[in-house]
């Protein structure tokens, strides 16, 4: 109910990207997206059986993003259930990838990056039920995941791919700095606050934990030249009373929102 079309969410993002014959072997066979429309420098995945989509964009020559540049800090891919979690986690064991892993009180996740170093957190969450609200605040934490009672879950048949149900979760960005650019979210976007953390914040619609997230800890420029510097190009939000509209955050991040 959190990623349905009466929510605003994210649907996909573009990513400018070093090499796509690179990133192939992680997009389809680490993290398991279906490769549904390619082009000569252009490649876009599919996530589970859902509508939502990463694009990858090889741009030759592409500059490096700046260390302190705003951008991406990770996209994070929402899960069924634990068991599928549990079989990523083998999966990508067994693919001798490294990864952190952390348990968030609403969810449990697992954390990895593509060659080019693009973040990604692979997530399930626990039901809304279980989450602490607390004057219009969710209780959220960053503590060890047990990750031997996750992956005891495993299913007799293993990692096969992204499982149907699984969709976009959320967004997480790195800002300039945060006091300036939650306007933009809250009043052009649509989002409402979430919950705070020191140097961030989190933001969603209709009291999912996070659609987005910004962060300025390790942040303090704006992103510059988007279409030639690596890593996030633009987003694309799916926004229910909105049929389409181009924004420009004030990190430089590029945003459509539409209905369709």
């Amino acid at each position: 109910m959190f990623h349905n079309k009466e929510t605003i969410h994210v649907k996909n993002v573009d990513l400018n990207v070093s090499s796509l014959s690179t990133m192939k072997a992680f997009y389809e066979n680490i993290l398991g997206l279906t490769l549904v429309k390619s082009e000569d420098k252009k490649a876009a995945y599919q996530i589970g059986d859902s509508d939502h989509t990463i694009t990858l964009i090889e741009v030759e020559g592409a500059s490096p993003e700046g260390h302190r540049a705003a951008g991406l800090f990770h996209i994070a891919i929402l899960l069924p259930d634990r068991q599928s979690l549990s079989d990523f986690i083998l999966h990508i064991h067994q693919k001798g990838v490294r990864f952190g892993a952390s348990d968030h009180h609403v969810s449990e996740a697992v954390y990895l990056n593509d060659p080019d170093g693009n973040g990604y957190e692979v997530y399930r969450d626990r039901g809304d039920h279980d989450w602490i609200w607390n004057e219009d605040k969710v209780y959220m934490i960053t503590e060890q995941l047990d990750i031997n009672g996750v992956v005891s879950e495993h299913s007799d048949a293993g990692w096969q791919g992204l499982p149907d149900g699984s969709v976009f979760g959320h967004l997480h960005l790195k800002t300039h700095n945060v006091a300036e650019s939650l306007p933009f979210y809250i009043e052009e976007i649509g989002l409402e606050i979430a919950t705070d953390y020191p140097g961030a914040m989190f933001m969603s619609d209709k009291k999912y934990h996070h659609h987005i997230a910004i962060n300025a800890w390790q942040s303090n420029a704006p992103r510059e030249n988007n279409e030639t510097t690596l890593g996030l190009r633009h987003v694309d939000v799916h926004h229910p009373a909105v049929e389409n509209k181009d924004l420009v955050s004030p990190d430089g991040i590029h945003f459509t929102l539409s209905n369709k």
